[in-house]
């Protein structure tokens, strides 16, 4: 969860100096008036306290360090990811890297940090994704490169882009035993992924929007990732970390007619109808979009952010 964007660390700063500053103000600085005042109108009064054991401060010192030391161990085990990648999905040859295939060459590249256009440049070492999912060899030209790491994190990249990005890299944290890999290069931030566990090639699922709309069409996620952000949905194969798509903001680029009230969410189980007034209103009300599995095709799921789902395998949206 940690950002993979150096501004941001820098952020984080400000925000704890500030946290501290106001402590040292508000905590300190005011609450010590407070007790002068109190002692000057004399409703408190000095009390000797008893001395501190001399054994309090190194036991205090030693449970600070172990867990300092204990949770830098569980960072870097998290940030590191598996020293195994598995390369699978809609492959001909489905491989396990660097066990099979480590013979491709790193090349360095330099990219905006976090693929954020403007921003710090950095020089990264590793090897072409595009490289290693030509040793795969994709069953399918038009599908995305679903990226999962080990903490459940999932984002996918169009395999228009792996085929077109050279700068596209996993690139290696660690060595021997403490390896891991990093996706890095993306032209999306959110595709920045540490700790990789598994590349995947599936097939790209699009869902049909009909209706009372000026401009009808199809909703490609492709199309709205810069829009998404995650959060924790289960729409029936456990909670996964789903990737949803303001279902308000897509409406508004086709233009809903006058006297559209409501939509439509057709499922295999019936219909699910939404006020559009609260749709258009709320941001919170998502697509989300499940990938599937080793290569099965996807799913789409109406969803708050909160992981309230309202429905479930949507095969298509009208507005009515």
């Amino acid at each position: 969860a940690l950002p993979a964007d150096v501004l941001a660390y820098g952020a984080l700063l400000l925000v704890g100096g500030v946290a501290m500053a106001s402590g040292v103000v508000f905590a300190g600085g005011v609450g010590w008036l407070l007790l002068g005042a109190l002692r000057r109108a004399g409703v408190v009064r000095d009390q000797v306290s008893p001395p501190p054991s001399g054994r309090l401060m190194p036991v205090l010192l030693g449970a600070a360090a172990v867990l300092a030391v204990l949770f830098g161990v569980y960072l870097r085990g998290v940030l590191r990811g598996p020293a195994t990648i598995c390369v699978e999905g809609a492959v001909t040859a489905p491989f396990s890297y660097p066990q099979e295939h480590g013979d491709i060459a790193e090349i360095t590249a330099q990219v905006a940090q976090g693929g954020n256009e403007g921003g710090v440049m950095t020089r990264y070492t590793g090897v072409p994704v595009r490289e290693v999912l030509n040793r795969a060899d994709p069953t399918t030209d038009d599908g995305w490169l679903l990226v999962r790491a080990s903490d459940g994190y999932t984002f996918f990249i169009d395999l228009k882009e792996v085929r077109d990005n050279p700068a596209l890299l996993l690139a290696q944290v660690g060595s021997g035993q403490e390896a891991g890999y990093d996706l890095v290069g993306a032209a999306n931030r959110k595709a920045w992924v540490r700790g990789v566990s598994e590349l995947v090639v599936i097939a790209r699922a699009t869902l049909e929007i009909e209706g009372r709309l000026a401009q009808p069409g199809i909703y490609d996620p492709n199309d709205w990732q810069f829009e998404m952000d995650s959060t924790t949905v289960d729409v029936g194969a456990g909670p996964q970390k789903l990737q949803g798509t303001p279902l308000g903001r897509i409406l508004v680029s086709m233009s809903p007619l006058d006297g559209a009230t409501e939509v439509v969410a057709r499922t295999p189980d019936g219909e699910v109808t939404l006020p559009l007034t609260e749709v258009l209103a709320d941001d919170d009300v998502r697509i989300f979009t499940a990938f599937g599995e080793e290569g099965e095709g996807s799913s789409f799921a109406v969803a708050r952010m909160n992981g309230t789902v309202l429905a479930s395998y949507v095969t298509s949206l009208e507005v009515r």
